[in-house]
């Protein structure tokens, strides 16, 4: 998200009602729609509203991860069937797929939908409404993620998790948070999945 997504957000919550001081202080684009429930449930309509249109906006710039396309094919040719999660809007992410050419490369998509909950839905929710879609159990699957909370949600739950960690800094990080595994690249997942073929 583009990094005055906060401040976009706060100018149009106190454009209709003066705003507790907590939430001048906060930086989290999502917490802001949590406090504002507490307001007025119509106001935080209004902004998970507003911070869908801005990733839709952001969409134009997002650029997919190098080797996102052969991590894909390699998963399926391996035997394994692909899902994408996201806390994003499901408008949102649908626009990003289409737009880079991987809207049928994924079997499901689990992403924000209308609010309430909107943007305050969970991740362990939109993980195992995943899970579900696949008809699989939390055993049989494995989440890849660059964030602790991803990881956390997915140990919590049974599944495996492997941490997309781009710099040392964050393997650390995710290997705190309990991730089996790390990869440096989407490039290391193609390589592994297509060396580790599952039984047919």
């Amino acid at each position: 998200m583009p990094p005055d997504t906060a401040d976009q957000l706060r100018a149009a919550a106190s454009a209709e009602t003066p705003l507790p001081a907590a939430i001048a202080a906060i930086s989290d684009p999502i917490e802001i729609i949590a406090q504002a429930v507490a307001i007025s449930p119509t106001l935080a309509a209004r902004l998970d509203a507003q911070l869908t249109s801005i990733e839709v906006g952001a969409v134009r710039t997002a650029r997919p991860a190098a080797y996102v396309h052969e991590a894909l094919a390699a998963c399926r040719d391996s035997g394994r069937t692909p899902a994408i999660i996201s806390r994003h809007s499901r408008q949102a992410v649908s626009s990003y797929l289409d737009r880079h050419g991987l809207a049928d490369q994924a079997r499901d998509v689990s992403a924000i939908v209308t609010f309430p909950p909107g943007h305050l839905q969970t991740m362990p929710y939109l993980l195992e409404d995943a899970i579900h879609a696949l008809g699989a159990t939390p055993a049989e699957c494995a989440l890849i993620t660059a964030t602790e909370t991803g990881i956390d949600t997915a140990c919590g739950i049974g599944a495996h998790t492997i941490g997309y960690a781009t710099t040392p800094a964050i393997a650390e990080r995710l290997a705190a948070a309990g991730a089996r595994t790390t990869i440096p690249s989407l490039a290391d997942l193609t390589l592994r999945l297509r060396a580790r073929p599952l039984p047919n």
